[in-house]
């Protein structure tokens, strides 16, 4: 997968959602994490990188996806030159 984004020099996790569409609640988490550079930037995440959140789950197959998600996780990130310090606080 490859994206085009406006990054701001701090991480975010892909999140995939597998399984097969006829039944949701056979459904599969998976993740990776991507950096960002300042300014408009490609990223590319090779499925092979994205790892199941339950440990006992298979690997991801590719030709399950059904949803992504990009969530930005504010923890665990050094401040940007010139910002105030992010607050943490707790992400579900």
């Amino acid at each position: 997968m490859v994206f085009s984004v406006g990054g701001n020099g701090r991480s975010y996790v892909i999140i995939l959602e597998a399984g097969p569409l006829a039944d949701m609640s056979q459904s599969k988490l998976y993740f990776a994490r991507i950096s960002t550079k300042a300014g408009f930037c490609r990223v590319r995440v090779p499925f092979s990188s994205f790892r199941p959140v339950n440990p006992e789950d298979p690997m991801l197959d590719p030709f399950l996806v059904h949803t992504l998600t990009i969530r930005f996780e504010p923890r665990r990130q050094k401040p940007v030159d010139g910002e105030a310090r992010l607050e943490k606080f707790p992400v579900n």
